[in-house]
C-alpha cells in the first residue's frame, strides 16, 4: 500500500474512524487531514447549559501521543482542495499532495443561520472556542474533468431532496401531491 487510508476531516467522525481502523488491525498508513489547528475533539451537546456557558470544555478524542503510538499521521491547519480520483491523490491547500489507496470523506456540516431580525450571536452557537473556525467555504466550486473535484473542509447542512428510491411509499405519495 503506497498511500494507505487518507481521511479528510479531522473532526470527531474522522478522528474516531482513524482510531477504529487501528482497533480493527488495519496495517496500512493512516493520514487524518483537517483545517482546524487542534486535535479531533468531541463536539459539545446542544443544550441550554452549553449555550449559556462562555466556552464549553473541549475533550480531545486522542492526544498527540496516542495518535503517534497508533501510527496515525495528523495533518492539521490545511484543507483538501482537489481530489484526483484517477491518480489516487489529494492536493492540500499548502500545495502538498497525498497519495491514497482508500479515501474517507468525513467533513461534517455547517449550521445554517436563519435570516431573522434580532437573532444575535447568543442564539446561534457554531463553535466551542475562539480557535475554531467559523466554517467558511474557501474552495471554488468543482470544474473540469470528472476525475477531479474541488472539496471544502465542510459541507452545507441544508436539506437535500430525498431520492425517491430511498423514500417510503407514503412519502412518495405525499411528495407527488
Amino acid at each position: 500500500m503506497a498511500g494507505g487510508m487518507v481521511i479528510i476531516g479531522a473532526g470527531e467522525c474522522g478522528g474516531r474512524a482513524a482510531l477504529a481502523l487501528r482497533d480493527l488491525d488495519y496495517q496500512g498508513p493512516v493520514t487524518l487531514v483537517g483545517d482546524e489547528p487542534h486535535l479531533p475533539y468531541e463536539r459539545p451537546p446542544l443544550s441550554k447549559e452549553a449555550m449559556a456557558s462562555d466556552a464549553p470544555e473541549i475533550k480531545a478524542i486522542a492526544s498527540d501521543a496516542i495518535l503517534a503510538e497508533k501510527s496515525i499521521r495528523h495533518v492539521h491547519s490545511v484543507q483538501a482542495v482537489t481530489i484526483d480520483r484517477a491518480a489516487h491523490a489529494v492536493r492540500l491547500s499548502d500545495g502538498s499532495v497525498l497519495p491514497y489507496d482508500k479515501l474517507l470523506l468525513a467533513t461534517g456540516s455547517t449550521p445554517r443561520k436563519l435570516p431573522m431580525p434580532g437573532l444575535g450571536a447568543h442564539c446561534v452557537f457554531s463553535g466551542p472556542s475562539p480557535t475554531r473556525s467559523r466554517f467558511a467555504r474557501t474552495s471554488p466550486p468543482a470544474t473540469g474533468s470528472p476525475s477531479s473535484a474541488a472539496v471544502s473542509s465542510v459541507s452545507n447542512s441544508r436539506p437535500r431532496p430525498a431520492s425517491s428510491a430511498l423514500m417510503s411509499p407514503s412519502s412518495r405519495r405525499s411528495r407527488a401531491s
